[in-house]
């Protein structure tokens, strides 16, 4: 039986690490886990140097399952790119920006945690 309460808890920290790796890099945090019936949920939405970033955090807590990476799949690109489009039309001062796609992969060590920001992955 799967412990859904701790792969929870293991997600919610890989987006807390991915949160504060966008931040040491100059981004804000302008959305986490925003979620739109009916089109899915980014995990984070962050801006920083002109461009809005969607991004799809996956942890895991070792290479069992694959890398992180893998598990962003087409019908999961194709969500996040629905969902971008939302979320510019509902902000439409975000227009001017490029928009990225990037997948965070967050790998939890023994003693500490990879984060790796995979930019512009699809």
């Amino acid at each position: 039986m799967s412990d859904n309460g701790g792969a929870k808890r293991l997600g919610n920290l890989g987006e807390d690490l991915a949160a504060e790796a966008y931040k040491a890099r100059g981004y804000t945090i302008l959305e986490r886990q925003y979620h739109v019936r009916g089109i899915g949920e980014a995990d984070l939405i962050c801006i920083g140097q002109g461009t809005l970033v969607i991004a799809e955090v996956k942890t895991r807590s070792g290479d069992k399952w694959g890398t992180p990476e893998e598990a962003v799949n087409g019908p999961k690109r194709m969500r996040l790119r629905r969902l971008a489009e939302y979320y510019i039309h509902q902000h439409g001062e975000l227009a001017w920006a490029d928009i990225r796609f990037d997948v965070v992969s967050v790998t939890m060590g023994n003693h500490s945690p990879y984060v790796n920001i995979i930019e512009e992955a699809f």
